[in-house]
């Protein structure tokens, strides 16, 4: 049953990569793919709708142990650390509203070790990312709020550290 909602969920997010790009016709530059270091540690692709809109998403896997797939909404902020006095339009501020998808097969993950576990969050990032202006290299910072949902209610704190290259 495990592998199979594992699957499940790498098919969805490869379908959902490949739709948006096909219905976007992103340009060259607004679509990025690099590594998140931290909670979680995962491959996240980026792709920038506009100068102000952006969808990320992340999945990490952990041998057979452990599944987690996220998608993000993301609003940025690029005049917000820029002036004429300090243009600093390398940095750019973010924040975003997504949903976190997690399962956990190996008992030193989860206190009842008798079962898999699946949880279901919503997730709040807020971060910043420098974009030197010569180097398609995206390097950014993030803390993460979650509120998990299912099965239970409770908050937690996630984010990284992590870099994307531009294409």
């Amino acid at each position: 049953m495990q592998s199979k909602l594992r699957t499940l969920i790498l098919l969805l997010f490869l379908v959902f990569s490949r739709q948006l790009l096909a219905e976007r016709q992103l340009n060259p530059g607004n679509v990025s793919l690099g590594l998140i270091l931290g909670s979680p540690t995962a491959i996240t692709p980026k792709f920038n709708l506009d100068r102000i809109h952006a969808i990320d998403a992340g999945l990490a896997y952990w041998f057979n142990d452990y599944i987690e797939i996220y998608a993000d909404y993301l609003w940025l902020y690029p005049k917000l650390t820029s002036s004429k006095k300090y243009p600093l339009n390398e940095f750019t501020p973010y924040w975003g509203l997504g949903a976190d998808l997690q399962t956990i097969n190996r008992s030193s993950f989860i206190a009842d070790n008798r079962h898999p576990w699946t949880g279901v969050f919503l997730r709040t990032p807020l971060g910043v990312e420098f974009m030197p202006r010569k180097v398609p290299l995206g390097i950014f910072l993030e803390l993460v709020p979650n509120i998990n949902l299912i099965p239970g209610l409770w908050i937690s704190l996630g984010g990284g550290l992590g870099a994307r290259y531009y294409f």
